[in-house]
């Protein structure tokens, strides 16, 4: 499967900052991967390495990437797993762990311990990673200090390359490591993605009625999504604690429905997206007004989400016909949708790069 990669990014201002630079890549059934350790990675902050670690992988796997790159900090730092403190890692598929110069002290032991510590809190499946830079600990000790199926991608000084030369062979063995370990996510059980419905509600508040003023800044969008379908509507929606409001809106789509009556309070949950060639014949949206009266049948629709990751609606095409379809069809919408989230954040103060 092929995908071209088409790449955002939000970044901080300045690479020391300590909010996580996140990238996307374009593609269906996303993979979500989450990078942490040193400050620069072969030569690149953490904005620019996501964002290289994204387009590789999306180019090599045909599916979607989502990176996230926390904040830098040595391993030496982290004896008890204090680099991924409060991170929920039962959803990330491939973790690559990044040392740095500050680590050449670092004992065999404690990357054992980092390992270990991720090994016992990612699923069944997911990859790690660890990148040895030349200046940091030993790559034979990273070698023997991780079990087998870890794997340890050592840098070479490359001491008469040019810069650009030692990027390209770094990066690209980076990636060759990290999309080798993965697992398709097509076979993998996908279950709802889990969050704090009270914190989300909380954060979907604090806009207050705000959104009402914000229908002309994602038109274009919904009306692309619209085009992009050949379908009659499209919306999209923000969902507060009982009630989905449908603020930018194409074709005869309703102003609100009831939250447990809609299918966007379904898709808010699911990462990577929902297509649905005849919504009467999937038991979770048979029993819907708006698909037992046969206005809903084809629909496909993906979340947005706030700049923590808390979902606040949904991107959304439907139609009354049915369609034959797969989950290569939800790209698009996709991108679509991650341009919507980027100008929701912009609109919530947090600058898109």
């Amino acid at each position: 499967m092929e995908s071209e990669a088409h790449v955002t990014t939000t970044s901080p201002e300045s690479s020391r900052s300590t909010v996580p630079a996140k990238a996307f890549a374009s593609g269906p059934i996303p993979y979500r991967v989450l990078m942490l350790g040193a400050e620069s990675i072969a030569g690149m902050d953490r904005a620019a390495a996501a964002q290289t670690l994204a387009e590789g992988l999306a180019t090599r796997t045909g599916h979607g990437v989502d990176v996230e790159a926390l904040e830098p900090a040595p391993l030496a730092a982290s004896e008890s797993g204090d680099l991924l403190a409060g991170q929920d890692l039962s959803r990330i598929d491939a973790t690559v762990v990044v040392l740095d110069a500050r680590d050449a002290t670092a004992s065999g032991d404690a990357v054992r311990r980092l390992t270990d510590g991720l090994a016992d809190r990612v699923p069944i499946g997911s990859a790690v990673v660890v990148v040895v830079p030349p200046s940091g600990i030993d790559g034979r000790a990273a070698r023997d200090a991780v079990g087998a199926l870890v794997r340890v991608v050592e840098l070479d000084e490359m001491p008469d390359s040019t810069a650009d030369q030692r990027l390209a062979r770094w990066s690209a063995a980076i990636v060759d490591a990290t999309s080798s370990a993965l697992i398709d996510p097509m076979v993998r059980f996908q279950p709802d993605d889990p969050f704090d419905e009270f914190a989300r509600v909380d954060a979907v508040g604090r806009i207050g009625h705000r959104y009402t003023e914000w229908a002309d800044t994602f038109q274009d969008v919904v009306e692309g999504a619209r085009a992009t379908y050949s379908t009659p509507s499209a919306a999209m929606s923000i969902i507060d604690d009982e009630t989905t409001r449908y603020f930018a809106r194409s074709g005869d789509v309703a102003v609100s429905l009831p939250r447990g009556k809609s299918v966007c309070n379904r898709v808010m949950r699911i990462y990577g997206g929902l297509i649905l060639g005849d919504a009467r014949l999937d038991h979770r949206f048979s029993g819907l007004p708006e698909v037992k009266t046969g206005d809903v049948r084809f629909y496909a629709g993906y979340r947005i989400t706030g700049p923590d990751g808390a979902p606040f609606g949904a991107l959304c095409v439907f139609d009354s016909e049915p369609r034959d379809v797969s989950d290569d069809d939800l790209t698009e919408l996709r991108d679509l949708a991650l341009d919507a989230q980027r100008r929701l954040w912009a609109l919530l103060g947090t600058p898109p790069a």
